[in-house]
């Protein structure tokens, strides 16, 4: 590297080891992302909390109440046979938290 004080050097050579570790850890693929929900049915999702050891208890309307072993509470509505991507993703988040 012509021209280049040496300090500049080793910034840009600490620089590069650090992108190089942060591509080994990034996935591949983007769909081979490690927190994937394992379903959006809700059956699967309500026989999985019981199974980590949550408590299931009805909820108001069409809603069931998972309640973790640490006392938080996450509503879940059964009226359909599929949730969204995002409100399953943030309950099975939920259901992890209380596996730990």
């Amino acid at each position: 590297m012509p021209n280049i004080p040496l300090e500049a050097q080793e910034l840009i050579a600490k620089f590069e080891q650090q992108e190089a570790a942060l591509a080994v850890s990034r996935p591949v693929n983007a769909k081979e992302k490690p927190d994937k929900p394992e379903s959006r049915n809700v059956r699967d999702i309500l026989s999985a909390a019981a199974n980590s050891g949550c408590d299931l208890r009805k909820g108001k309307g069409d809603h069931r109440v998972i309640i973790r072993t640490d006392g938080a509470t996450m509503p879940i509505p059964v009226g359909k046979k599929e949730l969204g991507k995002g409100l399953a993703h943030k309950i099975w988040g939920f259901i992890r938290l209380g596996e730990k």
